[in-house]
């Protein structure tokens, strides 16, 4: 019987360190879910002030166009210069679409990493409990058949 609880008790410690290794894997994964979460934040902001840039940039370029109608009697005068702002205004606008095109693939990607990990760590807290409940009917049985063996 000593030996048996015994047993019992170092399944019992085996058990308890599965938990602490399977809850410091959540805490991990929660916190590279935070990490993933706050990293998507950062990266939306950057995405919409880039948005608002572009935004900026057309209203711009829409003023100097309409100055340059206003301006006829001094276009000869000024039209190289209003054409190289137009040409760095609409260089710049490019640029920033390339740019919010790849933070667009950057957030898809960081929203794949966040669901892939929420589903990792929905799947480590069902097969945890799932592997609590199996090992305790396990361990309940053993010990019933041990009382019935000795006719408790």
């Amino acid at each position: 019987m000593e030996g048996e609880v015994n047993t019992i008790k170092q399944e019992n410690a085996d058990l308890e360190t599965e938990l602490k290794n399977t809850n410091a894997k959540v805490l991990d994964l929660t916190n590279e879910l935070k990490s993933t979460e706050t990293e998507y934040r950062n990266f939306k902001t950057k995405f919409k002030a880039n948005e608002e840039e572009i935004s900026d940039m057309k209203i711009k370029l829409e003023t100097v166009r309409e100055d340059h109608a206003k301006s006829q009697a001094e276009m000869t005068e000024k039209l190289q210069t209003l054409e190289a702002q137009k040409t760095g205004l609409e260089a710049t606008v490019h640029e920033l679409r390339h740019e919010n095109h790849d933070m667009k693939e950057e957030i898809k990607t960081l929203e794949s990493k966040n669901n892939n990990a929420a589903s990792e760590l929905g799947k480590m807290r069902d097969y945890g409990t799932l592997k609590w409940v199996v090992k305790g009917r396990k361990r309940a049985k053993k010990l019933a058949e041990t009382l019935q063996d000795k006719d408790y």
